[in-house]
């Protein structure tokens, strides 16, 4: 039992093929953007139940699923926003979670290929593994492709998505009114993580995992087998960077540090990374 719970906490989300996909079928719907209409902002609601991730990874990309050969190219310039969330629906119209409480994750221009839109972070977004996270597209292109919905779709929960579309450009940063809430949502791929469904011939052994204690923890944190480790980047819940170390020793003084759940991420001498989630007393 112990050897298995070690091996299910071995980091893989950070091999080229961690990901974790969210609904299937090919019922289509106008999301994340309104085609039909020049200008649209959404902003969906994915549980973390349903996310089902068996750590905390950072997110480099997602992916939206369309309809094979369809063309997004008068609709393709995107901003988008992730966040971590303890909504469980919007409420009403109004009821949008506010911009300066997600990270923009990506703007530019979208391409749409085999079926897919894949858009990469230039930085990747740290999912904390413990909230929901909301994920918000704005189409600031003024074109239009069409009244008939590319993009493929499933049903969640009542109102998880908050949606509004418009002939004149959106701000995402002040309005309020939206058009309206629905149980619809988008399927998407969230890169970068792995489901604590992986099975285990699919785990990497790492017989040098790297032991932080205590954790509890102080003013100091020790590690082991730290000539592994090329350098540490703590960050707090919200994503935010806190402290970064490089080359750092047995022992590491984080007094600074208010207490709260942080997020370590050790990036190994090896390339590989390892990330553990620590108790600041």
């Amino acid at each position: 039992m112990k050897k298995l719970q070690l091996i299910l906490m071995i980091i893989v989300g950070f091999t080229t093929n961690a990901q974790i996909s969210l609904g299937t079928g090919t019922t289509a719907y106008a999301l994340p953007i309104h085609t039909a209409w020049n200008y649209s902002y959404s902003q969906q609601i994915y549980f973390k139940s349903e996310i089902n991730a068996n750590n905390s990874s950072n997110i480099t990309g997602i992916k939206f699923h369309l309809k094979p050969n369809e063309s997004i190219s008068n609709s393709a310039l995107w901003k988008i926003y992730i966040g971590h969330t303890s909504k469980t629906n919007f409420s009403s119209r109004t009821d949008w979670i506010p911009t300066t409480s997600m990270t923009e994750v990506f703007s530019g221009t979208v391409v749409s290929a085999n079926g897919e839109i894949t858009i990469i972070f230039a930085t990747p977004f740290l999912y904390n593994n413990v909230d929901n996270l909301v994920v918000a597209v704005d189409d600031d292109s003024p074109g239009k492709n069409g009244e008939f919905p590319p993009f493929y779709v499933y049903s969640g929960a009542a109102n998880n998505t908050v949606y509004k579309w418009s002939t004149t450009n959106i701000n995402p940063v002040n309005f309020s009114n939206g058009t309206t809430t629905t149980s619809t949502k988008s399927r998407i791929t969230f890169l970068g993580l792995t489901s604590v469904n992986l099975s285990v011939s699919n785990v990497l052994k790492d017989k040098n995992r790297i032991k932080i204690y205590p954790n509890p923890v102080g003013d100091i944190l020790n590690i082991s087998e730290v000539l592994n480790v090329k350098s540490i980047t703590v960050h707090d819940l919200a994503g935010r960077a806190v402290k970064s170390i490089g080359k750092p020793e047995s022992e590491v003084n984080i007094k600074e540090l208010q207490s709260g759940i942080y997020i370590l991420t050790l990036d190994m001498n090896d390339g590989s990374k390892q990330i553990i989630k620590i108790n600041k007393k």
